[in-house]
């Protein structure tokens, strides 16, 4: 708990997907840090997240009524590298293997 704090802890996720049905799968590995003094690395990979789709909707970049799950909002391409390239912008990349 002490490193989520003080910004110090590291959050990786992995998963295993397909970009549409018949596709080979590939595995997709998410890394970030949090900063000392700074946001934790959960702080970045949810709140940031929250924040970067909502900038999405608000510049009708992703625009579809009703509520949706990130799979949904991925599933639109456009939408999909406009999340990628923001949190890229805030030190969170994705490794594509």
């Amino acid at each position: 708990m002490e490193g989520c704090i003080n910004g110090t802890d590291t959050v990786a996720f992995q998963v295993k997907t397909q970009r549409t049905i018949g596709d080979p799968y590939e595995w997709v590995t998410m890394i970030t840090h949090g900063r000392e003094g700074g946001s934790s690395a959960m702080q970045k990979t949810t709140a940031w997240t929250c924040a970067i789709v909502a900038d999405a909707v608000a510049k009708r970049i992703y625009w579809e009524p009703g509520t949706h799950p990130m799979e949904d909002v991925g599933a639109n391409e456009i939408a999909f590298q406009y999340i990628l390239d923001k949190l890229d912008e805030f030190g969170i990349y994705f490794q594509y293997e």
